[in-house]
């Protein structure tokens, strides 16, 4: 298994917010999905793995009418 590190954090003034978030914040790399496939044995084996979703940063400004 794997886990990643996610942060976030919130500030609210008046009627406005600002949320900042960083996923994975280590940037690790991981397999999250892996699968083959092969209909016949005169295939060659197709494999296709989904990685884990790298570094990402969010920044949402929000206001309340």
């Amino acid at each position: 298994g794997f886990a990643t590190l996610d942060v976030r954090a919130k500030v609210e003034w008046d009627r406005y917010s600002l949320r900042a978030g960083i996923d994975n914040v280590t940037d690790k790399n991981a397999v999250v999905a892996y699968s083959t496939t092969r209909i016949s044995a005169a295939q060659p084996i197709n494999s296709v793995a989904t990685l884990s979703r790298p570094r990402t940063f969010t920044l949402t400004l929000g206001a309340s009418f």
